[in-house]
């Protein structure tokens, strides 16, 4: 009875495992222009607000940018019923790069960008969510001290570097780095997704690239 007990045990937590592990990848089948490649937002419905300022959405290097506003931008899906995961490699800036870092070390950085699909969100990655320790890839990147004493030079300081442009985002997006994602049950046959910023602040910055629906 002990290793039909024991059988019964080990192939539920496989089931569980395999089930856990079987997103199948339909991103060509139901998304419109998920990489951007072509240097164009085609197909993603963008609604922006710069404040009569030059931000606003632009694509470059494969990826797009919305840059100095608030936005909303969506794609709506029809899609048979079922449970999804949306990915999306993107990043978020508050401001500009001296006083949003400085907010951010000092632990008080408020992210209001948001992967949405359905009714779920998830918060985007703040562009200083990670980093690399050297600046050895594409573009141009800027650096910040990374001390665990507040500045006072008495710990083991490192130079950090984060994207200072589209060209080094880019990059950033094909070493794999700034993911995020969610999930959502769709129970009406339709799904929206897409990322929104109702907040309008100067010199805010927010780049991605890749969306990946999953089912």
């Amino acid at each position: 009875m002990k290793r039909i007990a024991l059988a019964l045990i080990v192939g539920t937590v496989f089931m569980a495992s395999a089930f856990a592990q079987s997103w199948i990848d339909v991103t060509n089948n139901y998304l419109k222009n998920a990489d951007f490649n072509g240097g164009n937002w085609d197909g993603w419905t963008v609604n922006y607000n710069n404040n009569n300022s030059t931000g606003g959405p632009r694509c470059d290097y494969g990826a797009m940018e919305l840059w100095y506003c608030s936005f909303r931008m969506s794609q709506t899906l029809t899609v048979p019923n079922g449970r999804y995961r949306v990915s999306v490699q993107a990043f978020y800036r508050t401001q500009d790069l001296t006083q949003a870092y400085s907010i951010y070390s000092a632990d008080m950085e408020t992210i209001p960008a948001k992967l949405f699909a359905g009714q779920q969100q998830v918060t985007l990655k703040s562009i200083f969510a990670e980093s690399r320790t050297d600046q050895n890839g594409e573009g141009t990147w800027s650096s910040a001290i990374n001390d665990p004493w507040g500045g006072w030079g008495w710990g083991d300081e490192e130079t950090l570097y984060y994207p200072a442009d589209m060209h080094a985002g880019a990059y950033a997006f094909g070493q794999g780095m700034y993911s995020n994602s969610v999930e959502v049950q769709v129970t009406n046959g339709t799904l929206e997704i897409g990322l929104i910023n109702e907040t309008f602040r100067k010199d805010n910055w927010c780049m991605f690239d890749n969306f990946k629906l999953e089912y």
